[in-house]
């Protein structure tokens, strides 16, 4: 069933993400990891060691506060997994989509330019590196944008060599179309910015546009 093998390549590619986190984890953080592991062995020591019969209502109460320190403990041992996941992620390489979107003749929002996996610094400069990007792709020549962008959250991404990166889509809105491309080609086609290898140079084509976003 489609339901069952979709579920299947969640779960693959969860588990895949949650490996290469452990891996920054145990290279970058391994003395946490190990002292996190000892004060464990010593509350279950403490605990499995203690003498029963040392009055039942001491030991009940000594077992409760130590239920509610092993709880304490895994809550902090979530947040610290939490914030190294983060930690992680904001190290990892940034990569752009843009779709410029512009009027068609019967003025439906339709794409004009698209520029594939552009790289990105940080997030906070997703816009503006959007609009030098559309600059570059029209020649250099001035772009003019409504200020709203439709934005994407970033979506954690595997590499064919391995690695990881998070990719970033985000699309514009031009008031104008570009001054500098084919306005026949428009028509039905739309400008494509593809990295064409790992220099990180780019290459332009004209590819057909099957829907109108």
């Amino acid at each position: 069933m489609s339901w069952l093998r979709k579920s299947r390549e969640w779960l693959r590619e969860e588990m895949t993400k949650t490996n290469a986190r452990w891996g920054y984890i145990f290279e970058n953080h391994y003395l946490h990891l190990i002292t996190a592991l000892l004060l464990a062995i010593l509350v279950a020591l403490f605990i499995n060691f203690t003498d029963r019969s040392i009055g039942s209502v001491w030991w009940w109460n000594m077992l409760f506060d130590s239920f509610i320190g092993v709880l304490t403990f895994l809550i902090a041992i979530f947040i610290w997994w939490t914030e190294m996941s983060h930690e992680w992620e904001s190290r990892l390489p940034k990569k752009l989509d843009v779709d410029f979107m512009g009027r068609d003749e019967k003025g439906a929002w339709v794409k004009v330019m698209r520029c594939e996996n552009a790289p990105l610094f940080a997030e906070q400069d997703i816009r503006a590196w959007a609009q030098q990007v559309g600059r570059q792709m029209n020649n250099n020549d001035y772009l003019e944008f409504f200020p709203y962008i439709d934005y994407s959250p970033a979506d954690l991404c595997k590499e064919e060599e391995g690695g990881w990166h998070l990719h970033y889509s985000v699309k514009m809105y031009l008031l104008k179309e570009p001054s500098k491309l084919d306005k026949e080609k428009m028509k039905t086609q739309f400008y494509l910015w593809r990295q064409v290898d790992t220099d990180e140079l780019f290459e332009g084509s004209w590819e057909i546009r099957n829907d109108n976003m």
